[in-house]
């Protein structure tokens, strides 16, 4: 049946009967109206240790080769441990470099209050966490980084535990800079558009 195909793509609605399904729709718990990429927000979690490493070596605070204390030691948060997403069986040395491969949560929390508040503020500035992608859709609302009073929410924070969020979009452009040194790419969906009149408007990206 049509309505089982709809349920198996995206969009999940029928959207030859968007009208019919329109207050249903804006109901839905599951928010299929919403433009995930650019518009749900998400807490980062372990997929910004490489952009906290990153910031700490552009600063001279430390390199890979760094000792990883309590590299293995589950850290506490609210909801229970978080523990390195895979475990290793086993490392000739314990450094940063062997906490971002295997996302070991611990030594990075660490790093996080040692860095501070002022230079998590600037690595979200500098890889568009909080600014629009500009990609002529609907973008969620920035939202400024909560204030951080001590070094217990730093430690959350630079774990993507905090009250940071970012949406699927502006982590992509994040991860892409940070392969191009530090230098976020404008991002396009259509090159050119073409007007009533039949002519072609060359939309240039937003950066």
């Amino acid at each position: 049946a049509a309505s089982d195909v709809y349920k198996r793509q995206s969009p999940s609605f029928d959207p030859h009967k968007l009208e019919q399904s329109w207050d249903q729709l804006l109901v839905d718990e599951s928010a299929p109206l919403l433009l995930r990429p650019t518009q749900a927000q998400y807490q980062p979690g372990t997929a910004l240790t490489p952009f906290l490493l990153a910031w700490a070596m552009e600063r001279g605070e430390v390199t890979l080769e760094e000792p990883a204390a309590g590299l293995l030691q589950p850290m506490l948060v609210e909801s229970g441990e978080l523990e390195c997403v895979q475990r290793p069986q086993s490392i000739e040395r314990a450094t940063l470099a062997e906490a971002l491969r295997w996302a070991c949560p611990s030594p990075i929390s660490e790093l996080g209050k040692a860095l501070g508040v002022d230079a998590f503020r600037d690595l979200v500035q500098a890889f568009g966490f909080q600014g629009p992608v500009g990609v002529r859709l609907p973008e969620a609302n920035p939202q400024a980084l909560a204030p951080t009073l001590s070094t217990d929410p730093m430690a959350l924070e630079a774990v993507g535990q905090g009250s940071l969020t970012v949406t699927p979009l502006q982590m992509t452009r994040a991860f892409a800079g940070l392969l191009a040194g530090g230098v976020l790419p404008p991002i396009r969906i259509v090159d050119a558009v073409r007007d009533p009149g039949g002519e072609w408007l060359i939309l240039l990206p937003h950066g």
